[in-house]
């Protein structure tokens, strides 16, 4: 027996108490009044399946808390129906406190679909949390909304974690998977830019310096072009708000635009205007089958995991599931209705682009086991091999793979 079914046994024993205690100690017309064998016999059936009391509570008084309650109930005039029925509503299970949590979304992004389309369906409920506070924050906010701990876990830059981890010591840690390099390069559909070559001393534009798909990006032209994006004698980068940015790309301020999952969807709408040059997505799943989550995965504060590893593990599963939920047609198109304008989404055309983008698997990856931990730390031993990363920290520092 343990101490839930222990206090329901009680609760119980109250509740036909109370009936006993009532002011009215007419037998109920709903059958023949039961003597306090009858009632002592039904109570046994319920304790029958307890075979041993809970720490701290003897058998004694298990056996005391049956017999007041059978006087009782046989006082109150209680039917055997009343009686099964009365400990059945004690001993059904009870709903799980949930606990408030916090969701953190940027703005622009397919986070804002995701998290709070799931969130409107109850996955967070489902893993016991209440996301009673939901922030929409531009992409800068919300990083550092993280990093400042004004959450305690966030879809974070993961070579930007790693790099942190590694040398600063940052008690951070990878706990599930996340948004995958999605972004591509585009160019307009009329460029005379063929290949990644061919943009060489010219001018690229991106959303950020510090973003984990803008470092994956660097990584991949360093190992297979020989390409430093940070370096102004090979690319010249241009770093604007991805508004903005799409905006100067359409002006021809840019010769390619390397842009935020949303704006990347907006450029992949329109085959008649952007013409996709190179996915680093396409370039690692051909290496490795899987998507290159180093854009975003879920990182954690550590102490924050320790503290309570089950709470973590069903936030990440929450998470996970909130990517697989978002991937069903009719889900993301009820996510699009309510969200999509945070997300970015304007219209049918980037709808579809994104159905058709989370059947094939290219947005999220939703798992973080041992196998996709080994998997994605062979991008960081590229990293390291370039110097994108100088250290790189043991797997069990700085990841856990809580779920299967």
């Amino acid at each position: 027996m343990n101490k839930t079914i222990f206090v329901a046994i009680l609760v119980a024993s109250m509740a036909l108490g109370a009936v006993a205690c009532s002011s009215d100690p007419t037998p109920t017309p709903s059958g023949p009044s039961l003597t306090s064998e009858d009632v002592q016999a039904a109570l046994s059936q319920a304790l029958a399946a307890i075979p041993t009391p809970p720490p701290g509570v003897t058998a004694e008084e298990v056996e005391e808390i049956a017999r007041r309650a059978a006087e009782q109930a046989a006082s109150a005039g209680l039917t055997m129906a009343e009686v099964q029925q009365a400990i059945a509503d004690a001993l059904a299970p009870k709903p799980p406190e949930l606990e408030p949590i916090k969701l953190v979304s940027p703005t622009n992004s397919s986070f804002a679909l995701s998290t709070n389309g799931a969130a409107d369906a109850g996955v967070f409920r489902k893993w016991g949390f209440d996301p009673v506070d939901r922030v929409f924050l531009p992409f800068p906010g919300f990083v550092a909304a993280f990093a400042t701990r004004q959450s305690e876990v966030g879809n974070y830059s993961g070579t930007t974690a790693i790099r942190r981890i590694a040398s600063d010591g940052q008690p951070w840690v990878i706990i599930g998977g996340g948004l995958t390099v999605m972004q591509n390069v585009y160019v307009p559909v009329d460029s005379p830019i063929q290949t990644v070559e061919d943009l060489r001393g010219k001018k690229l534009g991106v959303w950020s310096r510090t973003s984990g798909a803008l470092e994956a990006l660097r990584i991949i032209w360093l190992e297979e072009y020989g390409i430093d994006l940070f370096d102004p004698n090979d690319i010249d980068l241009v770093v604007a708000a991805p508004p903005v940015l799409f905006a100067l790309a359409e002006q021809g301020e840019v010769d390619a635009q390397f842009q935020l999952s949303s704006l990347t969807v907006r450029a992949a709408s329109r085959p008649d205007e952007w013409r996709e040059l190179f996915s680093p997505n396409v370039w690692w799943q051909e290496r490795t089958g899987q998507p290159l989550v180093w854009a975003a995965p879920v990182v954690a504060w550590r102490d924050w995991v320790s503290e309570d590893v089950d709470r973590a593990r069903r936030l990440v599963s929450a998470l996970h599931e909130s990517f697989d939920w978002l991937a069903e047609p009719a889900n993301l198109r009820t996510a699009v209705a309510q969200y999509g304008e945070l997300a970015g989404v304007v219209d049918q055309a980037q709808a579809d682009v994104y159905e058709r983008w989370l059947g094939e698997g290219r947005i999220y990856l939703s798992k973080w086991d041992q196998e996709t931990i080994d998997i994605q730390w062979e991008f960081l031993e590229l990293a390291q091999k370039h110097g994108v990363i100088e250290d790189i920290p043991p797997k069990g520092v700085a990841a856990r793979a809580l779920v299967e």
